[in-house]
């Protein structure tokens, strides 16, 4: 599922700011307090919150401005005190119900932020934030499409011009099997917003998703037109045509995203990818090394590392470091654990390979490049019992893989058994 998080920017003054239920005379010391705060001058929107509880004590705008200074400030039992208090002093807002689910909702405590949103609804069933609170929350905590979808269609009725909503309904649509009603969706949100790219950036994501690559770049290069900065329509973009082996067309996809975000490591990688793939190890190395520099735990760029290296003389100690580093990342990755196996064979360890591989072809039976060197290291190192049963092993349960005529020949060459 396409995820669009709402809880990113939010805040527990949010809710109160967008429903329209603060007087003329506490919405302009509101406004200014949390402009402040959105500034990151904090002394000064702390005085300013104090200073309208001065004057109105029971406050929930500023006692929730408080709460949401004290949680920029990492002070989670003062977030809970300032929120406590205004459910205390206010016991039928809603928008303070609306803050503590989502202060639950942060600190992992589902079933009592889910209390509190339901509480909120009952208070205003007008007010939009505990709909999309409990739209996300379904949607990606319980996998309940179907109760998200609820929370999302009264969401975009109470606020049709919202265009996130209008993505994330999209997202849970998507999700339930109903591509087309997501699609629609993202029609309207491009009509509400039709400077935006974004729209047909979500379009083609979930195009994509659906492998139906023309339409999903169609959507990408609608988006690219619009904003030709968007490394992530880019980035997808690259994606569709690697796989579908045009790697001229997604290399350039690719070289763009990257001018644009130099740090961009996926690109790094893609590119260094396709280089290797090209036979063109020295070009691509850099690439990956500068991808490691950026994010030192990118495990796929040390295994391919390890895997250029490897097959270069003189080059297996420092292969054999890249690929112990991938493992160590990902101990459970296949390839991984088969990189390792090669690189220790190329070094000379061919019993620690074995071992590497004993565990790795029992583990995954069908993964044929592990169960074929392993029959070939036996076969290096004179156990032809082993090496013969692996290769008839393999022509018995993959027949039809592409190496099954080399697996036959070396079969037939060690004679019989």
């Amino acid at each position: 599922m396409l995820l669009l998080s709402l809880h990113a920017a939010a805040t527990f003054l949010d809710p109160f700011l967008k429903s329209g239920n603060q007087s003329r005379e506490e919405n302009s010391g509101i406004g200014t307090a949390a402009n402040l705060l959105a500034e990151g001058k904090l002394e000064a929107s702390r005085a300013a919150f104090n200073a309208i509880l001065d004057r109105e004590p029971n406050s929930v705008a500023a006692l929730l401005g408080l709460a949401d200074i004290a949680y920029v400030e990492n002070n989670d039992a003062v977030v809970k005190q300032f929120i406590d208090r205004a459910i205390g002093e206010n016991p039928d807002s809603a928008v303070a119900q609306t803050a503590m689910g989502r202060y639950h909702y942060l600190n992992g405590s589902i079933e009592l932020a889910v209390s509190n949103f339901d509480a909120a609804i009952r208070l205003d069933p007008m007010l939009v934030d505990p709909h999309l609170e409990l739209g996300s929350l379904y949607a990606t905590e319980q996998d309940t499409a179907d109760k998200a979808l609820m929370h999302y269609e009264t969401a975009v009725k109470l606020a049709p011009d919202n265009v996130v909503i209008r993505y994330a309904y999209a997202s849970v649509l998507d999700s339930k099997g109903q591509l087309d009603a997501a699609l629609k969706q993202l029609d309207i949100a491009q009509a509400l917003v039709p400077e935006s790219g974004f729209p047909f950036q979500v379009r083609g994501t979930l195009l994509a998703n659906h492998r139906r690559n023309d339409k999903a770049l169609e959507a990408f290069e609608n988006a690219l037109a619009l904003n030709p900065a968007d490394v992530q329509s880019l980035w997808a973009q690259g994606e569709i045509l690697f796989g579908s082996g045009k790697m001229e067309p997604a290399t350039v996809s690719y070289e763009k995203a990257l001018a644009i975000n130099p740090q961009h490591t996926l690109a790094m990688f893609r590119l260094a990818m396709i280089k290797q793939m090209n036979g063109d190890f020295a070009s691509a190395e850099p690439l990956y090394r500068q991808a490691i520099q950026i994010d030192p735990d990118f495990a796929f760029a040390l295994n391919n590392l390890a895997f250029g290296a490897a097959e270069i003389p003189g080059r297996a100690k420092e292969a054999l470091t890249w690929a112990q580093g991938a493992v160590e990342l990902q101990p459970d990755n296949p390839e991984f654990q088969d990189t390792l196996a090669m690189v220790l064979d190329v070094s000379g360890k061919y019993q620690e390979a074995i071992a590497v591989l004993k565990k790795l072809s029992a583990t995954y039976p069908s993964y044929f490049d592990a169960v074929y060197r392993l029959a070939r290291l036996y076969e290096k190192t004179g156990d032809k019992t082993q090496a013969r049963a692996l290769y008839q092993q393999l022509l018995k349960t993959q027949s039809n893989h592409s190496q099954t005529l080399e697996v036959r020949e070396r079969l037939e060459a060690m004679g019989p058994g």
